[in-house]
């Protein structure tokens, strides 16, 4: 009697989960259609925000937007991982998300090499 209860209440949760996560993905997928980019962050301000010129760039051969995350080398040997913000063409840098939620401005000059980790809403692309 009491195993009906908790495998009642058991598919009860997973179809709450189920509808929670369908939700999320309609809300993303809004987002991704209407070119709005979630960024949790409380490091940036909203002078990052103004600071950014272009949030729709290529690097060398990439193709690099705003939201997607980066892993870059610096001449020293210094690696960075984070989100992009965006570039500001005046100053010919890359604004970054780090990983220590600080928005930090990279000279394209100091870059040795890049690697893109993951595109923002790639995976609504598919859909």
């Amino acid at each position: 009697m009491y195993t009906q209860y908790i495998l009642l209440s058991l598919q009860m949760l997973f179809f709450v989960t189920l509808l929670g996560y369908f939700m999320v993905t309609i809300k993303e997928k809004y987002y991704l259609l209407n070119n709005v980019i979630m960024i949790d962050c409380k490091g940036v301000t909203q002078e990052d925000l103004d600071e950014v010129e272009l949030k729709h760039f290529k690097l060398g051969n990439a193709e690099i937007m705003a939201g997607d995350e980066m892993k870059i080398c610096i001449h020293e040997n210094h690696k960075l991982q984070g989100t992009v913000l965006g570039a500001k063409m005046t100053n010919n840098s890359i604004l970054m998300i780090t990983e220590y939620q600080r928005v930090e401005a990279i000279s394209i000059k100091d870059i040795k090499n890049f690697k893109i980790i993951s595109r923002y809403g790639k995976f609504f692309k598919i859909i």
